[in-house]
């Protein structure tokens, strides 16, 4: 049985994965981590929705 045709989908469907990260929302805003958060979870509740992951990213991106 050979295996070239099904790497060959494996490959296809790993490099059509980051589309699916569609609904993946970032902004810079001049507020702390935690006031930002704050803001966001507010805002969230109020529309009916939840957050559901959070990643702080902070390294390196001082001036």
């Amino acid at each position: 049985m050979s295996l070239r045709k099904p790497v060959l989908l494996l490959l296809l469907w790993l490099l059509a994965m980051p589309a699916l990260a569609e609904d993946l929302l970032m902004a810079r805003i001049p507020m702390t981590f935690p006031e930002a958060m704050l803001k966001l979870q507010n805002v969230l509740k109020q529309h009916g929705q939840t957050l559901s992951r959070v990643q702080r990213v902070d390294i390196g991106l001082t001036a």
